[in-house]
């Protein structure tokens, strides 16, 4: 087929200084099925899109596109385009990148779904919890602006790390009671009908926190005796159930990681609708844990996208 792959400009893989990591990863996997691949830096706004779709006249835009206009936020304006006109794409549905995305709305709206989350509070509103607790933005993935620091002591504290991420992100902070115990994230993909993998636990030690550079720097994770490996507890059946049962609910498709942290019960922390898909990484891994290689997954996540079909 003829493929379209956006990415971020920073982040062409067709470029000879291009490292290693998910943009390179699919762009060689694609390359490698067959397809015709032509790559578009997308950052500023669609009037590139709609030239590429008109000229290149892709079967199917397979979507790595974090951001546009620099915010995160408006990654579902790409994919909103793209179901407009009608062509096929990768990954998850605007209405469920927007649902996904608010971490305040997941926690209000899960407790209805069956599946426990941390007490969680707009910054700047009464926190009816006791400390720790724990502070990160709203609307942003991967860990962005947290540090050791965002486990909170004093009042004194909870008020700086607020201030840090405002000033640093202009963007919407969250206050959330602080679930000790290990991350656990659950693959799961699909439209109408999902499957789910095997989780995979980080275990840290206890009090820890869940930094960007502790959940993508292999070397680090070393340094911090940090360990990503299969997870095997009882749990398991649990949290494969509990994420398929939020995927649906929450009117995803595509691809999606749901992230827990294990105390007695799991808790559910975030959700991440389009994760990296690096063969180093949990999506990938799982995938391979479940009977799937690298190159199988890449054809099933253009098969996915050329099988939705938005729901009303």
């Amino acid at each position: 087929m003829k493929i379209l792959l956006t990415t971020h400009p920073q982040f062409r893989p067709d470029k000879a200084k291009a490292k290693h990591g998910t943009e390179k990863d699919i762009w060689t996997a694609l390359k490698r099925l067959g397809h015709t691949v032509h790559v578009l830096g997308l950052s500023e706004d669609l009037s590139d899109l709609e030239f590429e779709i008109e000229e290149f006249k892709p079967s199917l835009v397979f979507n790595l596109l974090e951001e546009l206009r620099g915010e995160a936020v408006f990654d579902f304006h790409m994919v909103s385009y793209l179901e407009a006109k009608g062509i096929p794409y990768t990954g998850c549905n605007p209405r469920g990148l927007i649902l996904s995305r608010n971490k305040f709305l997941v926690s209000q709206l899960s407790g209805g779904l069956g599946v426990k989350s941390p007490r969680t509070w707009m910054a700047g509103g009464k926190v009816q919890a006791p400390f720790p607790l724990f502070v990160k933005l709203n609307r942003e993935h991967a860990s962005l602006g947290i540090r050791e620091s965002n486990r909170v002591m004093t009042p004194a504290q909870l008020r700086s790390v607020c201030a840090r991420l405002r000033r640093d992100f202009s963007s919407e902070v969250i206050v959330q009671e602080f679930i000790d115990g290990h991350d656990v994230s659950v693959g799961v993909w699909g439209n109408k009908k999902v499957e789910v993998f095997s989780p995979r636990i980080l275990v840290m030690k206890m009090g820890s926190v869940s930094t960007r550079k502790l959940k993508f720097d292999l070397k680090y994770q070393r340094e911090r005796s940090a360990q990503s490996h299969p997870y095997k507890g009882e749990l398991s059946a649990e949290l494969k159930r509990k994420s398929a049962h939020l995927f649906q609910a929450l009117d995803m498709s595509g691809y999606a990681r749901f992230d827990f942290r294990m105390n007695e019960e799991p808790y559910l922390i975030d959700i991440n609708a389009n994760p990296n898909l690096a063969k180093d990484e949990d999506f990938s891994l799982s995938a391979k844990a479940n009977g799937w290689s690298y190159l199988e997954l890449v054809e099933e996540v253009i098969n996915l996208g050329l099988r939705y079909r938005p729901r009303v």
